[in-house]
């Protein structure tokens, strides 16, 4: 079946919030107004971007990502915050392959590099990541205000 990256205006809310649901696994309410709002942000594409993967019509996967000022070049950078593959469709290369359409995306955008983050836990994903991109040795923090 053909692979399509297409971008996430292209499905409808409720099609993106069965795949942003399982994604965010319970840190998150259920009835949040912040996923309709996330979606609009997204489908705008002004801060926020998003591509959806699908094969065969069935929506597989999404990569959300923004860029941002860097004060390491002149460049901006790109920020892949989320990347989420259906449980069913993994371990095909689907990953690889958004991660691919938001790479051609930061590069069209003027970007000089690429970065993300992911639990340390995901062990799948970290062995695609070792593959394709070159680990930081630098740690994670958050303080949450609020």
């Amino acid at each position: 079946m053909s692979i399509q990256v297409l971008p996430l205006a292209t499905i409808s809310y409720e099609t993106w919030l069965n795949l942003w649901l399982p994604y965010v696994d319970g840190q998150l309410e259920v009835d949040s107004p912040l996923h309709r709002h996330s979606y609009e942000r997204l489908v705008a594409g002004q801060e926020l971007r998003g591509l959806v993967l699908q094969e065969g019509g069935a929506v597989l996967g999404l990569a959300h990502f923004y860029l941002h000022p860097s004060t390491w070049a002149l460049q901006p950078a790109c920020y892949i915050q989320d990347l989420y593959i259906c449980p069913q469709a993994r371990g095909r290369g689907l990953a690889r392959h958004l991660i691919e359409a938001v790479r051609s995306e930061a590069k069209a955008g003027g970007a000089y590099v690429l970065h993300w983050n992911t639990r340390a836990d995901n062990v799948a994903a970290r062995a695609l990541y070792e593959r394709i991109a070159q680990r930081s040795d630098r740690v994670m923090y958050l303080m949450p205000l609020a």
